[in-house]
């Protein structure tokens, strides 16, 4: 009977052993086949602070887009790479403000904006350059920003966030001598160009996210 119950335990010690080695395998071989497998893992959501309110604030970094493993829902394939460069607003929930957040660029019924832009003066210079092996650049956005309009809402772990995009990544970028070479290494120059001092307010923070539009 202790034989028995010997023999099993080892068996079942070489099964796990087996499953072991097979994964770890597997997991060698997916990552030779991912040429970004030293990246992982990576944020949602990649974010630099930014110091709106002051001119000249600039920012000038380099990131990665990488392949994600897609998700899916009863509506099909969800998209996971990202898209677009876009200013976020954050304020804690519980932050009580003289007026709405997602009303500093626009005017509301009720409300004026903080900062009144126009189609006539830049607010601020966004470029992007995807960055090739031999470390050589090619310039993908080149955008002088205006009027800012229209934003999106959302919450979440006690903060609420309003995003305004300011650009689209081109996943298709024939134009610009880029073919279908979408994923990789990009550097991000952001400048602002005007003075805004109204919006240095006490736990009001200000991002330049690159991200998933999940609205598109």
């Amino acid at each position: 009977m202790k034989k028995s119950i010997k023999k099993s335990l080892l068996l079942l010690l070489l099964v796990f052993i087996t499953i072991g080695v097979t994964l770890h395998i597997k997991e060698e071989i997916d990552n030779t086949k991912d040429p970004y497998f030293f990246l992982q893992p990576q944020a949602p959501i990649i974010s630099y602070p930014l110091k709106i309110y002051q001119k000249g604030e600039k920012i000038n970094e380099y990131f990665w887009i990488i392949p994600k493993k897609p998700e899916y829902s009863i509506f099909g394939e969800i998209q996971q790479d990202a898209d677009s460069i876009r200013l976020r607003i954050s304020k804690p929930l519980d932050l009580e403000t003289d007026y709405y957040p997602s009303r500093i660029f626009t005017d509301g019924a009720r409300s004026k904006a903080l900062v009144s832009t126009t189609e006539d003066e830049v607010s601020m210079i966004l470029k992007l350059y995807k960055v090739n092996t031999d470390n050589s650049e090619v310039l993908v956005i080149d955008k002088n920003i205006t009027k800012i309009s229209g934003s999106s809402g959302w919450g979440l772990d006690g903060m609420l966030h309003w995003d305004h995009e300011l650009a689209y990544i081109p996943s298709y970028t024939r134009k610009v001598g880029l073919s279908h070479d979408y994923f990789g290494r990009y550097r991000v120059e952001f400048e602002i160009m005007q003075d805004w001092p109204q919006l240095k307010i006490e736990g009001i923070s200000y991002y330049l996210d690159i991200a998933v539009d999940i609205h598109k």
